[in-house]
């Protein structure tokens, strides 16, 4: 019996710890080794049953079996525990000077079709065209949290651990859990208890170091600003406007008076940001617009949720003068989704034929994309009037056939300043964009990076690198926020288009 039963007691305990560990990322166990027996002994623990009626049937050679078959769930823990193991200790490498102040602008689902289409009535865009190194990206997902997320730590989602919308914890804590889709017995005690409180995913759930953590390294300052993912924002070297700091719900006053802990770094910007609210909010007439991403009033509130975050960006750049401004909208690609669900009735993976007539097709068309290319094209031109260098990029593009970007079309990328060459460049990729973005800022490059730097983006010479480093190090430590429940308008909202079961 103890030949049965001894291996299961340390299966067991193994297992508890699997679970454990990434609770308390600064565990001192061995997790290169607990992490992948870990894994090995969850899904062994699953196969008792099968493994006990065969030792039975196996008789006296019964209880090697348990030597037969862990080999094989090693094999599998090794497999998948991996992808969370603690990175290196840093490298520190030298810095050089900076080539310029940097303005990053991430804008959410711009396509150079359509922006290409609409021409003169994209003035700053143009001048983009002519005065800018652009071309497209390749993009790793259809996810806006995994893919912004490899924007600023260039790691593939799988290695970055930032996976879809959401993320979770151990109901009545704030402890979070294993969440990761293989995981299928993780997947099933999900499904079936209350064990697990379901939310927005949020800086918790990322495994590396990101760029606004790396820009403190090596005394870069820098501001981000609604950043997917940045919630709940860590204390750094630096200032971290979370996308849970801008409101998330609607802007009426009780969602305005909702504020989360911990949505600003440091928390004091928390005031400033509200005040940017309740004036952006006033001027728009805005008081009634709530969060959807289907509708056309839900287009409108996210273009409003963009100004917020734009006057917070500009406010910022102007009184605080950093090396690096990043700051997110996603007006193009929410106007984009409130067209296609108003035209072909839902997401589709293959063309569709449109629910409604041409003629009104081309007039939404044209009242919702149209006018959050316009915004966009706005916001460019005040951010060319303030800046040295723009950095602007897009995570992916769209198809307005019914299929949104479920077929992930590339991204837009357009680099504008003194160290930037003209025209049209290769096609990059957006774990490309960190490498490129530690260059301009004067900053080493890790070798684990599987991006490069897109050198033909810049003149000749700006192009010598700096030297690599072995490793940025690990993370660091992430913030303890207590969820109060389900976030059920957010996950419904995920849900109807698609992004969630």
């Amino acid at each position: 019996m103890w030949s049965a039963l001894l291996p299961m007691l340390l299966l067991c305990f193994s297992a508890v710890l699997y679970w454990l560990a990434p609770i308390f990322p600064q565990n001192p166990m061995p997790m290169d080794l607990l992490l992948p027996v870990g894994w090995c002994a969850a899904y062994t623990l699953l196969a008792t049953p099968v493994l006990a009626v065969a030792a039975r049937l196996l008789k006296g050679r019964g209880r090697w079996l348990w030597l037969l078959a862990l080999p094989a769930f090693g094999f599998a823990g090794y497999t998948f525990g991996k992808d969370r193991l603690p990175q290196k200790a840093a490298s520190h490498g030298k810095t050089t000077p900076a080539l310029c102040r940097l303005q990053f602008l991430g804008m959410d689902g711009l396509d150079h079709a359509q922006l290409q289409a609409m021409g003169s009535e994209l003035p700053n865009f143009q001048r983009l065209y002519a005065e800018a190194a652009w071309g497209s990206l390749k993009t790793v997902s259809r996810h806006s949290p995994e893919i912004w997320t490899s924007v600023v730590t260039g790691m593939k989602p799988k290695d970055h651990g930032v996976s879809g919308y959401t993320t979770s914890w151990l109901t009545g804590t704030a402890l979070e859990l294993p969440d990761d889709s293989r995981d299928w017995l993780g997947q099933f005690v999900y499904a079936n208890t209350k064990f697990r409180t379901r939310g927005a995913v949020g800086s918790n759930a990322r495994r590396v170091r990101a760029l606004w953590e790396l820009a403190g390294d090596y005394d870069r300052s820098s501001i981000f600003v609604n950043w997917w993912a940045s919630y709940p924002a860590e204390p750094v070297a630096g200032i971290i406007i979370s996308n849970h700091a801008i409101p998330w719900y609607g802007f009426t006053p009780e969602l305005l008076d909702h504020a989360e802990p911990m949505a600003t770094w440091p928390a004091a910007e928390a005031t400033s940001v509200r005040a940017v609210a309740d004036q952006v909010v006033a001027e728009l007439g805005a008081g009634k617009l709530r969060r959807d991403v289907q509708t056309e009033e839900g287009s409108r509130y996210f273009l409003v949720r963009d100004q917020i975050s734009w006057a917070t960006g500009r406010r910022l750049w102007r009184e605080k003068n950093p090396d690096l401004l990043a700051v997110y909208v996603q007006g193009a690609d929410t106007a984009s989704h409130a067209w296609t669900f108003t035209v072909f009735g839902k997401e589709h993976p293959d063309k569709q034929e449109r629910q409604v007539g041409e003629e009104e097709a081309k007039v939404l068309f044209e009242r919702l994309v149209h006018s959050a290319y316009r915004a966009m094209d706005q916001r460019l031109g005040e951010a060319m009037a303030e800046g040295d260098c723009i950095l602007l990029v897009s995570d992916h593009g769209w198809r307005y056939d019914g299929t949104m970007h479920n077929t992930k079309p590339d991204g837009v990328f357009f680099a504008w300043g003194p160290p930037f060459a003209t025209g049209e460049i290769k096609t990059a990729s957006i774990l490309d964009l960190l490498p490129t973005l530690l260059h301009t800022l004067g900053m080493p490059i890790a070798k684990p990076l599987p991006g490069k730097v897109i050198k033909d983006a810049f003149k000749a010479d700006y192009q010598k690198l700096t030297k690599e480093i072995s490793s940025f190090g690990p993370r660091g430590d992430r913030v303890s926020v207590h969820p109060t429940s389900d976030d059920a308008e957010h996950i419904e909202a995920l849900r109807a288009l698609g992004y969630v079961e």
